[in-house]
C-alpha cells in the first residue's frame, strides 16, 4: 500500500494540537475562547491570543478529548466544530458524560465514550489506544476506568506513532504502558506538558503535570525521537517561566521541538 505525505502537527496553545495527515485531520484537546476566565473564580485570563475560530475548522475528521476540564474539553470550542462538521468523530473518556450532558444533551450521541487500552482505528490505517493519564493521580469513575487520557495514534502505513499526552505525571509502570503498544520499528513523537506544579498551585486548586526534567526522562525512556513540549504560556497562574527553550531539554536524546503558534511542524 503506498503511503502518501508525511505528517504536520499544529499547535494551537495549551494542549491543543491539529495533526494533518492524508489519512485523517485529528484535533486534540483544542482551547479556543475564554471560557475558563468566564467560569473560574481565578484569574484565568489568556496570556495568549485565540489564533483561529473554532467554527473555520470544519475539516476535522476526528477529535481527541483527554479529560473533562474544560482548558480541554472546552464547551466553547467543541461547539462550533461539532456544528460546522457533521462528521467529526469526538473520542473521549467515559467520566467525561458530565460535560456532555451539561452542555451537549441533544448532541451527546457524537460522542464516543471509550475504555483504556482498547486500539481502535480511525481510518484502515491509523489507530487510536488510550492510555491511563496521572492528574495528578490515576483516578478512576465509579465503573473502574481511568477518568483521564493519554492518546497514541499510530500511522500503520507510516511506521510513525505520535503520543498526546493531555495532562499527566510520572506513576509506576507509566513507560511500559506506553511502548507495548508501539511497535519497535515506529518513529515516536511525544507531546508533553511541562508546565508541572507546586505547593502554591496545589494550594489554589491547581493539579500537576509533568515539570521538563520528568518530560526528558519519559520521552528518552519511550525511545522518543522527537519531543514536542506544551501546556505553557496560557495562564499567569498555572505556567513556567516564560523563556522555554531548546537549551532547557539538552538532556533529551532526540529533537526537541518548541512549537510556536500556528506553525506547522512536519514529522
Amino acid at each position: 500500500m503506498k503511503c502518501l505525505s508525511d505528517i504536520t502537527l499544529e499547535w494551537l496553545g495549551q494542549s491543543g494540537f491539529l495533526l494533518h495527515s492524508a489519512e485523517t485531520e485529528i484535533a486534540c484537546d483544542l482551547y479556543l475562547s475564554d471560557f475558563c476566565r468566564k467560569k473560574s473564580k481565578l484569574d484565568h485570563t489568556r496570556l495568549m491570543p485565540i489564533p483561529v475560530l473554532p467554527a473555520e475548522l470544519d475539516f476535522i475528521d476526528n477529535y481527541l478529548i483527554t479529560h473533562g476540564h474544560i482548558d480541554h474539553f472546552d464547551p466553547e470550542t467543541v461547539g462550533p466544530i461539532l456544528r460546522a462538521n457533521q462528521n467529526t468523530k469526538f473520542w473521549c473518556p467515559p467520566a467525561c458524560v458530565s460535560v456532555i450532558e451539561e452542555y451537549f444533551q441533544r448532541e451527546k450521541a457524537r460522542f464516543n465514550l471509550i475504555n483504556s487500552g482498547i486500539e481502535l482505528f480511525l481510518t484502515e490505517d491509523v489507530k487510536l489506544i488510550a492510555i491511563p493519564a496521572a492528574h495528578e493521580e490515576l483516578e478512576k469513575d465509579a465503573n473502574n476506568e481511568y477518568i483521564c487520557f493519554s492518546y497514541l495514534v499510530l500511522f500503520e502505513c507510516k511506521n510513525k506513532a505520535i503520543f498526546f499526552a493531555g495532562d499527566t505525571m510520572p506513576y509506576p509502570g507509566h513507560t511500559e504502558m506506553i511502548k507495548k503498544h508501539i511497535p519497535r520499528d515506529y518513529e515516536l513523537t511525544m507531546i508533553l506538558p511541562v508546565n508541572g506544579r507546586d505547593k502554591k498551585r496545589a494550594d489554589l486548586g491547581f493539579k500537576g503535570n509533568l515539570n521538563v526534567a520528568e518530560a526528558i526522562v519519559l520521552a528518552n525512556d519511550c525511545g522518543a525521537m522527537h519531543l514536542v513540549p506544551c501546556h505553557y504560556g496560557m495562564f499567569a497562574l498555572n505556567d513556567i517561566p516564560p523563556l522555554i527553550g531548546a537549551k532547557l531539554f539538552e538532556a533529551f536524546k532526540g529533537e526537541t521541538i518548541i512549537p510556536e503558534i500556528k506553525e506547522k511542524i512536519t514529522l
